[in-house]
C-alpha cells in the first residue's frame, strides 16, 4: 500500500478525499494538511509516496509545495487539484513534475483512474530501482572477485605492466606511488591444521578476518588487503609514506575486534 498525503485548505474536500476507498487502487491515507507548510512538516515525520494538493492555499500554495518536495523528497509523486480558473497553474505544475492534475469538482472515476495510474507508475519505478540495485550488487561482487584475484597474483607472481594495468582496471584499484609496503598477518588460530579446527570454523574465521580488514584497512583508504583462504594469512598493502604507522595502528584494532588473532609482520 502506497501512502498518500492530502493537502487542501477546504475541510470538506480533505474529509471527502480521506473517506474515499483508496484501498481499491493500493493506496492508504497517511494524513491530511491544510496548507503547504503544514504538509512539509508532516512529510518530515511521516514518509509518504504521493501527495495530492490544491493549488491555491494560504502560507504556501501547491506550486511552492511541489518545488520544495522536488528539492527535498524527489521520490514523492504529486497530483495537483485545481479549479477551472486555475488551469494555467495546473499546466505549470505539470512542467514542474506533477504526474497529473484533477479538476474540481472531483469525479470519482477520474480520481480512480488517476491514482490507479500513479500507483502503477510507482510500482514500475520501484521495480526498476530493484533491478538496478541487483545489477549494482552483482557488479560490486564481480569487482571484489576480480580484485581479490589480482591481489593474489600481485603478491605471489611477477606481473607485466599490461597485467598490472588490466588488474587495476578490473579490480577498480589505484596503485599510484613509487614505494609499496606489505604486511603479512598470521594467526595461531588460523594454522589451518585439520587437528586444530574444522572446515566450518576455518571459513567463519576467514570470513570474519576479511570483513575486519575491509573496515579497518580498505574502508579507511589506507590500501588494499587479500586473505589467503587456504592458509589463513592476510596481506595488507599500502602505498602511503607513513605505512609503518598504519601497520602499527592495525595491531591494537586487530586485537580489539577479534581477540583470536596473534599477528606477526613481514614486509
Amino acid at each position: 500500500m502506497y501512502k498518500l498525503l492530502i493537502v487542501d485548505d477546504e475541510k470538506e474536500i480533505r474529509e471527502g478525499l480521506a473517506s474515499w476507498t483508496w484501498d481499491q487502487v493500493g493506496i492508504e491515507v497517511e494524513g491530511c494538511c491544510s496548507h503547504g507548510l503544514e504538509a512539509l512538516q508532516f512529510v518530515e515525520e511521516h514518509p509518504v509516496d504521493i501527495v495530492i494538493t490544491d493549488i491555491r492555499m494560504p502560507f504556501m500554495d501547491g506550486i511552492e509545495l511541489m518545488r520544495s518536495l522536488n528539492g527535498q523528497y524527489p521520490f514523492i509523486r504529486v497530483v495537483i487539484l485545481s479549479g477551472y480558473s486555475d488551469f494555467e497553474y495546473a499546466q505549470k505544475a505539470l512542467q514542474f513534475g506533477a504526474i497529473d492534475y484533477l479538476l474540481k469538482p472531483l469525479q470519482f472515476q477520474m480520481l480512480h483512474d488517476t491514482f490507479a495510474k500513479a500507483a502503477e507508475r510507482l510500482r514500475e519505478e520501484k521495480q526498476a530501482e530493484f533491478r538496478m540495485s541487483v545489477l549494482k550488487r552483482k557488479a560490486e561482487l564481480l569487482t571484489q572477485v576480480l580484485r581479490a584475484d589480482f591481489l593474489r597474483r600481485l603478491l605471489q607472481e611477477r606481473l607485466s605492466e599490461m597485467d598490472l594495468e588490466q588488474g587495476c582496471s578490473d579490480g577498480e584499484m589505484l596503485l599510484e606511488g613509487a614505494r609499496y609496503q606489505v604486511a603479512v598477518l598470521r594467526s595461531d588460530r588460523l594454522a589451518f591444521s585439520g587437528a586444530v579446527m574444522g572446515d566450518k570454523e576455518k571459513k567463519l574465521l576467514v570470513f570474519s578476518l576479511d570483513n575486519i580488514l575491509t573496515d579497518l584497512w580498505d574502508g579507511k583508504e589506507i590500501g588494499y588487503h587479500w586473505v589467503n583462504r587456504q592458509t589463513g594469512e592476510a596481506y595488507v598493502l599500502s602505498m602511503k609514506p607513513d605505512a609503518e604507522t598504519h601497520f602499527a595502528e592495525l595491531l591494537p584494532l586487530w586485537r580489539k575486534y577479534r581477540g583470536l588473532f596473534k599477528s606477526t609482520f613481514s614486509g
